[in-house]
């Protein structure tokens, strides 16, 4: 997507002279075969598709004239509208308490995360993909951040973005930098105990969400592996 962007706004500008720049924006969404019946069996349709709306590869750039040559002002990839939960294996305990604090502290709780992830090329070229192994694709980045999701006992929603950055860039030395927003949407506990079951019940929360917006650049990921080095030492 990104190089079909770099295509149709190169061709713009050399149609019309007259404009110095152009910016454009891409969403690729997905869709996902729907159920039919047909001779007593449920078969995919190849005809009728449901729309996933969980989350979206998203791609934009800016190009700019100057006299004969067309520049890239700023190029971005991106995965958006992306919502994970982790049922377990999170931890929000001893964080500093005072008078305005009301957040009760638990070792075991539900995490519901909305996240969006930007990232940049070292080389702004290689996000063209004419190099496939210097492209990145949404679905890696994807696979990451569930991965790193998935391993970590996480402390706060701060801690799990930051080691999915480092973890991005250590994979793709090809990167500059990975950008976060992401909300915290995790569910209010109804019931805290089930006599002989180990659920809970939880109901959705009321707004406002927690809101986190940051980078993770090469220089972090230096400082991460440090700081493992260090650990693993001791």
């Amino acid at each position: 997507m990104e190089g079909f962007l770099d295509y149709v706004g190169r061709s713009f500008l050399l149609k019309y002279s007259q404009i110095d720049s152009v910016k454009l924006t891409g969403e690729h969404l997905s869709f996902q075969e729907a159920n039919m019946f047909e001779n007593e069996e449920i078969k995919k349709s190849p005809l009728v598709f449901n729309h996933s709306r969980n989350k979206k590869a998203v791609s934009s750039i800016h190009l700019i004239r100057h006299g004969q040559d067309i520049n890239v002002e700023s190029r971005e990839s991106s995965i958006c509208d992306l919502q994970l939960i982790k049922v377990s294996g999170n931890s929000f305990v001893g964080f500093i308490r005072d008078e305005y604090t009301t957040l009760p502290e638990d070792g075991n709780l539900p995490l519901f995360i909305y996240l969006n992830i930007g990232w940049n090329y070292e080389n702004s070229e290689d996000a063209l993909g004419e190099t496939p192994s210097l492209y990145v694709a949404s679905e890696q980045i994807h696979d990451i951040a569930s991965s790193v999701f998935h391993e970590l006992e996480t402390p706060s929603i701060q801690n799990l973005i930051y080691r999915i950055g480092c973890r991005i860039l250590e994979r793709f030395p090809q990167l500059q930098s990975v950008n976060f927003q992401s909300q915290n949407h995790t569910w209010d506990t109804v019931v805290e105990e089930i006599p002989g079951e180990k659920g809970k019940v939880y109901t959705e929360p009321k707004p406002p969400f927690g809101f986190q917006l940051f980078s993770v650049t090469k220089e972090d990921l230096k400082v991460n592996s440090s700081r493992e080095k260090e650990t693993k030492l001791k």
